[in-house]
């Protein structure tokens, strides 16, 4: 509610995601019920933070956005096999 509120704050040069992110789940997780937020931060664990989280916000581009997904396309084609490994 506090970013839906008074809005994203305005991020330091040199936030890195792991901060954002830890900001922003603390809000997500009282959108939803207990089990998805815990299914959403393991598969953040497991895949979003490795990629992400040492980066500076101000550096992340679109181009390494979909670097990104596109080796979790070739790693995980079904989203069966993700949550079923």
């Amino acid at each position: 509610m506090k970013i839906a509120q008074e809005g994203l704050p305005q991020a330091k040069k040199n936030t890195l995601f792991e901060e954002v992110f830890i900001e922003w789940f603390d809000q997500y997780k009282n959108t939803v019920k207990p089990s998805t937020a815990y299914t959403q931060l393991n598969m953040i664990n497991k895949h979003i933070l490795p990629a992400f989280k040492n980066l500076r916000i101000d550096k992340i581009t679109t181009a390494y956005c979909q670097k990104q997904a596109n080796n979790w396309f070739k790693t995980y084609k079904k989203y069966h096999n993700e949550v079923n490994p």
